[in-house]
């Protein structure tokens, strides 16, 4: 081995696991005092006896970011920004000490040094720290222990059994491995850790971004995350295999695009998912290809001739709905959605929506709360409950592997009038829900679910508000006002409907609970109409805008749904799996969408329910 070659050979940049924080110097010198600093989410915690075995907070996040190491990357950026050697011999204590307490087999001391994810970032910043020190610090035996450390990330990485294919995870394995494969080049399995890792990296790329651009793990703020990663990763590839780079860049371009019509329009991503709703900056490492595209993200009236109001992605299960790009207290969107593709990120939210409009977040999801799965809270935020679906009391949607594809959206038509989108998901046991958004342009909605069981069920339409909104019954319906002006109101529409329900922050059962961030529930409120039989029917109307278009007239008989809307009359004739609309007697061009898994499974049913 040519020690001077290594010594002198072109810096390789390497990407980013965490950005430097503002105060990083106070960050380095805390560490050097042993007070620990992990994430924004987190307060600074000094740390007496091991390092690696404690738990100050009694949370799994916080023990993950500490064996990822991302106290050894902040050490760097204070290294690199103040050449002050005392964080670069931290650095190198902290990876030492790290590797002494956590052997790669069972006699590691926490679950998290070894954990699929963890293993990956980990190494991308033993790969940092590499490049940082070897330019003015180098020695034989330092390099030794590097070479050792990272053989032995990248042998686990290798295995079959340890990799996650089909997972947000495998895919940082990858990149993790194809760093080394290059900041390491001359070990001897380098080439194949290359090879390896780029075949692993598409087969990733191919499950995990669908086909019309739309991400398949339930969450759109994992969208932005990976982004980027994936920019900052289309860089390094780039540089080191250019035909890969140039390929990727044609996947992040339909991604990027399916992400601009989640955001809302307050410039917030949704808290769809394991999303929390929070603002966003552009990423700082876009590829030049797709600069102008990102910047519609902050230019929202630059959209008029780009792209259109409304959009089904099919394959990843979203429909959003919108009446114009601009920003105003006018601007209303709302996303449907519903997919099944994986147990990752996955919620009981299927055919659930979110609405925004008067301005402000209206009906909305409660969000991650966080990854502690046995915590109340946790449990609550998965739910169906702490979503705007049907929730079957007594029970909850059925997620395992078996159920894996048995939910989606079915149809969709769009016109100048109205939009209808539909869905049908088989997750709860026993029970078919079908749901059909339809929007009244160019500011209200119309809900219809239609729910058929086996056997008698008690069904809740579940509204979730923000806690923006204040909540208060007029009769049957629900009136929500922000700021004492109203901003929604909830009617009843089918005949056997009832009055509504409203309640805020319970405790037993938790409803009525919304998470703004890590580990927090504050109180809001929550609306529920309820019906109980082996077939229950909800048409509730979604007013914004009392002044814009609205339901006329309404009934539903047999499986005729017909309303009038702005003198225009609308029929749409329920199938079991797709559907008829007319428009004035003349039958419209309803676009149906295959899924040949939820078809069958939907057939079964009904066969099964009705004989």
């Amino acid at each position: 081995m040519e020690y001077e070659s290594i010594i002198k050979r072109e810096p390789i940049t390497i990407i980013p696991v965490t950005k430097p924080g503002l105060n990083i110097k106070e960050v380095c010198d805390d560490l050097l005092n042993n007070k620990v600093y992990l994430l924004k989410r987190f307060p600074s915690v000094s740390i007496d006896g091991d390092l690696w075995t404690a738990d100050p907070l009694n949370d799994r996040s916080w023990r993950f970011s500490l064996h990822t190491l991302t106290i050894i990357e902040n050490l760097i950026y204070g290294y690199e920004l103040y050449d002050e050697i005392g964080y670069m011999n931290k650095a190198i204590s902290l990876l030492e000490d790290w590797h002494s307490k956590n052997p790669p087999d069972s006699t590691a001391v926490s679950e998290m040094a070894w954990h699929d994810h963890s293993t990956a970032l980990r190494l991308i910043i033993i790969c940092k720290l590499h490049e940082s020190w070897r330019k003015n610090h180098f020695s034989k035996e330092k390099h030794h222990f590097f070479l050792k450390i990272v053989e032995e990330h990248c042998e686990k990485l290798m295995s079959d059994s340890f990799y996650m294919p089909n997972h947000n995870h495998g895919l940082d394995q990858d990149i993790a491995l194809y760093t080394a494969s290059i900041t390491f080049s001359y070990m001897k399995k380098a080439n194949k850790w290359r090879e390896t890792s780029l075949i692993r990296f598409w087969k990733q790329v191919d499950h995990l971004i669908a086909e019309d651009g739309s991400y398949k793990e339930h969450s759109p703020q994992y969208v932005y995350i990976f982004l980027g990663r994936f920019y900052t990763f289309y860089h390094f590839l780039n540089k080191y295999d250019p035909e890969e780079g140039n390929k990727l860049v044609k996947y992040l371009e339909e991604l990027l695009t399916f992400f601009i019509y989640v955001v809302q329009p307050d410039g917030q991503i949704p808290p769809i998912g394991d999303s929390e709703m929070s603002p966003f900056a552009l990423w700082n490492d876009i590829p030049e290809p797709l600069m102008n595209k990102a910047k519609l993200l902050k230019k929202p009236h630059s959209h008029l001739n780009m792209l259109s109001l409304e959009k089904v992605f099919s394959e990843g299960g979203y429909a959003i709905l919108r009446n114009q790009w601009d920003y105003s207290k006018e601007t209303v969107q709302s996303i449907l959605y519903s997919s099944f593709h994986s147990r990752v990120h996955k919620h009981k939210d299927d055919l659930a929506l979110i609405l925004y409009g008067n301005g402000v977040p209206i009906l909305t999801d409660a969000g991650k709360f966080s990854y502690n799965y046995s915590d109340p809270g946790r449990n609550y935020a998965e739910s169906a409950r702490a979503h705007n679906t049907i929730v079957v009391a007594g029970e909850e949607m059925d997620t395992s592997k078996a159920n894996i594809g048995k939910s989606g959206l079915n149809g969709y038509y769009f016109c100048d009038q109205l939009s209808v989108v539909a869905g049908t998901h088989c997750l709860y046991r026993g029970v078919l829900h079908y749901r059909l958004l339809i929007f009244l342009k160019p500011s209200n909605f119309l809900l219809i679910d239609w729910v058929i069981a086996k056997d008698t069920k008690t069904v809740v339409q579940n509204f979730l508000f923000h806690p923006s909104i204040d909540c208060s019954l007029d009769g049957k319906a629900v009136i929500g006002k922000v700021i004492g002006k109203e901003c929604i109101y909830l009617t009843p529409l089918f005949h056997n409907q009832g009055a509504a329900q409203i309640k805020r922050g319970r405790i037993n059962p938790l409803e009525g609970w919304y998470s703004p961030k890590h580990s927090i529930l504050e109180p809001t409120w929550n609306a529920q109409f309820t019906q109980t039989g082996k077939e229950v029917r909800f048409a509730t109307q979604m007013l914004i805008d009392k002044n814009k278009p609205a339901i006329d007239n309404f009934s539903w008989y047999g499986n005729l749904v017909k309303f009038t809307t702005n003198q225009q009359e609308f029929m749409i004739i329920l199938h079991q799996y797709s559907h008829e609309l007319y428009l004035n007697g003349k039958k419209m061009n309803w676009l149906s969408l295959e899924n040949a898994q939820l078809e069958n499974e939907v057939k079964k049913r009904w066969m099964e329910f009705k004989g």
